[in-house]
C-alpha cells in the first residue's frame, strides 16, 4: 500500500539530472533553439557583452558557443565583429525527389534547391555489385537467396560543401546493363530511369532516425562537433508492391529539415 509520503514523491516525478555537458555546449544548444524556433529571427546581431550578461558566462565560453553556431551555418560574422543570425536549415520535401521527368529534363529536386540560390550537385563516388548484400537490404528488397544487388555511393554538396552521403541499392536484375551499372549519373534522377524501365515508384516508406556520425562520415561531411546526422532509410515500391530501390542517406542535421505532407488514414 502506497503511503501519503510515497504518493507525494511519485507526484513530484523523478529527480532532475543536471546537464553534464560543458557550458559552451549547453549555451550552443539554448541559442540554437532560440534561432530555430524563431525567437531570435534572422538579422539579429548576437553581441558578446549582452550574451555574457544574460547567460552568466565568461567571454571565452560565449565565443566558443557562437563559433559552434557559425560552424552550423546559423550565424555569420557581422561588420562590427559580432555575429548575426543567418539563414535556417534548408527545408527538403522528400516526395518531390521521387517524381519522374523526361529523359532530357533535370532532376526536379535539384531544380528546386537551385532556385533557392544553392548550387546543389551529386557526385557519383562508386558503383559496386554485391554478391552478398547486407541482411537489411535483402529484407527490404525481398531478394531471394543468392540474388545480387547493386550499390551506388553518392555525395551531395551545397555550394561545394559536403551535405549528405547517399547509398542507393537495387536488385541486380532490374538495373543490369543500364546507366546505373555503367557508373554514370542519370539526368532526371533515378526515379525517371526506373519509370522508363517499367518500375515507377508508386509508394515510399521512410524511416528517419538521428545518430552520431562514424569516423568516415564525420571526415567526409566535415561535421561540426555539435552536430548529429539525420538518417533516412527509404524503400520505394512499384507495381505489385514490389520493392525496387532502397535509399540509405545520412545528412548533416545542421543543413536539413524534412517536410512530410499527408492526410489522415481512413478508418478500416
Amino acid at each position: 500500500m502506497t503511503t501519503a509520503h510515497e504518493a507525494m514523491d511519485l507526484a513530484a516525478g523523478p529527480p532532475e539530472t543536471p546537464d553534464q555537458r560543458p557550458m559552451h555546449e549547453r549555451i550552443t544548444a539554448d541559442l540554437r533553439e532560440e534561432i530555430l524556433s524563431g525567437t531570435t529571427p534572422p538579422g539579429t546581431v548576437l553581441r558578446h557583452a549582452d550574451l555574457t550578461q544574460r547567460l552568466g558566462a565568461d567571454d571565452t565560453t560565449v565565443h566558443r558557443a557562437l563559433r559552434n553556431l557559425q560552424d552550423e551555418h546559423l550565424t555569420a560574422p557581422h561588420a562590427d565583429g559580432e555575429m548575426v543570425v543567418g539563414h535556417h536549415r534548408q527545408t527538403m520535401r522528400p516526395a518531390q525527389g521521387m517524381s519522374p521527368v523526361g529523359p532530357s529534363e533535370p532532376f526536379p529536386w535539384l531544380v528546386e534547391v537551385r532556385r533557392r540560390g544553392i548550387d546543389a550537385r551529386f557526385t557519383l563516388l562508386e558503383v559496386e555489385v554485391l554478391p552478398e548484400p547486407p541482411a537489411r537490404i535483402v529484407e527490404a528488397l525481398q531478394l531471394a537467396d543468392g540474388q545480387r544487388a547493386v550499390l551506388g555511393h553518392l555525395l551531395l554538396t551545397f555550394d561545394g560543401k559536403p551535405a549528405a552521403l547517399i547509398k542507393v541499392y537495387f536488385a541486380y536484375d532490374i538495373v543490369d546493363g543500364t546507366l546505373i551499372t555503367g557508373r554514370r549519373l542519370i539526368r532526371g534522377g533515378i526515379p525517371s530511369l526506373l519509370s522508363h524501365l517499367g518500375y515507377p515508384a508508386l509508394r515510399c516508406v521512410d524511416l528517419v532516425t538521428a545518430q552520431t556520425p562514424t569516423q568516415e562520415q564525420n571526415t567526409i561531411l566535415r561535421l561540426p562537433e555539435t552536430v548529429p546526422l539525420l538518417r533516412t532509410f527509404r524503400v520505394a515500391y512499384s507495381t505489385g508492391d514490389r520493392p525496387v530501390i532502397v535509399t540509405d542517406a545520412v545528412e548533416a542535421a545542421h543543413l536539413f529539415e524534412l517536410q512530410y505532407e499527408f492526410s489522415p488514414a481512413s478508418p478500416r
